[in-house]
């Protein structure tokens, strides 16, 4: 049964209200006259001072609902429903029908239940004495102390009516509807299906399916007897209480701050935090993920524990000038079970086109703030090619360094074909922070071409800043710390929710080590190394060197 608001009840005698509860408004203005008595010179403002302030109007519409019985065609008002019985030994059958209208304007909706209450003295009561209970669903005879009892299991009318011992003497309620409620189709019920009819203390929902407001909301109801001449003839009664219960309107849901951003660049610690932690299942399926949309439709459904597997996922646009020319690129974030915010598609920061249309590019430092990348002594972005001449701070930028085409992602839930990829030297993708030559072993450098907010993830190595490491990303879904000879582990890091994929490096412009994926790391190997993560259908190693002037792939991770 829906959960319901019980405070917000009609039955037949109910009427339809509507309060407007209207706040007031007040707007105060001021006047400033300054004059010098002595000199008598007038001394103006430039603008005539004021004073303003902003009363909001509320109209609060209550929710509010009436109900009403109507006959068969739905015109009249009804207060009875007669049924007209000439009874034969071999039983005869006699049914009627009418109609229960509601109309609510609960944004919910509604509920619509039944019962029966009717005493052997011919009253009702909801408190009936033990020994009348029996007789409390059936039809009773006053004063003859005879009763027509309720069948007791549902009944087509065809065997009701038929020369059948099993159903004489007995009568039974049906129930039926088809209507269009805001659009929606509304069908159900049988009206030659019979059912038992309830008592008082146990009532029966007849509707659930109205779940918006509703107006001329009508449901069929059928009332059929079968009776034979063992009966004492006179008025048997009972009496049907229909009841509709607004529908309990849920409280506004409120979404983690994580759904309520749109940018990459509003992207901290904090907003990461507001949304939990999932579990490290995999599935090969997005059916792991949820998104804002079916956040907002009552799909996130997280255990008291934070022990969902159900992978949060939103996605935002990077708010840079990403080729020169205008254009801005938008990218799918995960919180991924090592408790991090993950980039799960590959950066695309166009430094060539950047520097072709005369810009240099903007760089993020690890506490987010921005830096233009003019002033380091910087490789080019892209792979296989870097200077150290005099004017060092400028990108020099080889051609046959452009980004790579018409490769084929190897990868575990499918290959990709001609795609554009995009290859960062180690220089180019810490944004010049880093140096080709820097020999400061295990310490991550201190910037990126990732968005404000984000930075690249560093190796286990940097023993500072292991919680965003690539190795707490492999150990969180495979216990991997380091090289692992695995034939599976590279499955899980391809499949949802990492979504990784082998596009192999590019060395002079070309692609190589095709079946090989490779990710930067910030963290300095050697004076030509850098860490990164290697993956292979053998292996993993989230620990793995490679030389600084390749290109790789990057994926990004929120500060922390």
């Amino acid at each position: 049964m829906r959960s319901v608001k019980r405070g917000v009840l009609a039955t037949s005698k109910s009427n339809f209200l509507l309060f407007l509860s209207i706040g007031g408004f007040a707007a105060v203005f001021l006047w400033l006259f300054l004059a010098s008595m002595l000199t008598s010179v007038s001394v103006f403002a430039d603008n005539e001072p004021t004073a303003s302030t902003d009363i909001p109007v509320d109209v609060d519409v209550q929710p509010v609902i009436a109900i009403r019985a109507l006959d068969s065609a739905g015109a009249d008002t009804i207060s009875s429903v007669p049924l007209n019985v000439y009874p034969v030994s071999s039983g005869a059958f006699a049914k009627n029908s009418f109609m229960i209208q509601v109309d609510t304007n609960n944004q919910a909706g509604y509920e619509l239940l039944m019962s029966s209450d009717y005493k052997t003295d011919g009253t009702t009561s909801t408190t009936t004495p033990a020994s009348q209970a029996a007789y409390t669903n059936s039809l009773v005879n006053v004063p003859a102390n005879d009763s027509i009892a309720t069948l007791s299991t549902d009944v087509t009318e065809s065997d009701f009516s038929a020369n059948n011992s099993s159903y004489q003497n007995k009568w039974g309620v049906s129930k039926s509807w088809n209507e269009t409620i805001s659009g929606d189709s509304h069908t159900g019920g049988n009206l030659a299906l019979y059912s038992p009819v309830p008592n008082h203390d146990a009532t029966v929902t007849l509707r659930d399916d109205v779940e918006t407001a509703a107006f001329n909301s009508r449901t069929n109801i059928g009332v059929a007897v079968n009776v034979n001449t063992e009966k004492t003839s006179g008025n048997y009664r009972n009496k049907l209480i229909f009841t509709a219960i607004a529908n309990e309107v849920p409280e506004p849901i409120v979404l983690p701050d994580f759904w309520n951003i749109t940018t990459m660049q509003e992207m901290t610690p904090e907003v990461c935090a507001t949304v939990y932690t999932p579990t490290n299942a995999v599935s090969m399926t997005d059916e792991y993920i949820i998104d804002k949309s079916r956040a907002l439709a009552g799909d996130y459904t997280v255990t008291s524990d934070n022990s969902s597997p159900l992978v949060p996922e939103t996605t935002l646009l990077d708010d840079r000038d990403a080729d020169g020319t205008g254009t801005k690129k938008s990218y799918k974030v995960r919180k991924l079970a090592d408790g991090n915010c993950w980039m799960v598609d590959n950066l695309e920061y166009d430094l060539l086109a950047l520097y072709n249309n005369g810009k240099r590019g903007i760089g993020s430092k690890n506490d987010g703030s921005t830096f233009e990348m003019t002033d380091v002594n910087l490789a080019t972005g892209v792979a296989g090619y870097y200077t150290t001449t005099a004017n060092a701070h400028d990108y020099v930028i080889n051609p046959n360094t452009k980004p790579v085409t018409n490769i084929t992602r190897n990868s575990y839930i499918g290959n990709v074909t001609s795609q554009t990829e995009y290859y960062y030297s180690w220089t180019g993708a810490t944004a010049g922070r880093g140096s080709q030559s820097d020999a400061t072993w295990d310490v991550s450098v201190d910037g990126s071409i990732c968005p404000a907010g984000w930075r690249l993830p560093t190796s286990y190595a940097d023993t500072t800043n292991q919680n965003i490491s690539w190795s707490a990303l492999t150990n969180a879904y495979l216990g991997i710390t380091a090289d692992t000879n695995t034939t599976t582990g590279y499955q899980t890091l391809e499949q949802y929710p990492i979504s990784l994929y082998r596009a192999g490096a590019v060395y002079s412009g070309s692609q190589s080590y095709a079946a090989t994926s490779y990710y930067w790391s910030s963290t300095v190997g050697s004076a030509s190394l850098g860490y990164d993560l290697n993956y292979s259908t053998s292996s993993v190693n989230p620990q793995n060197f490679i030389n600084k002037y390749y290109g790789l792939q990057l994926r990004c991770v929120a500060s922390r």
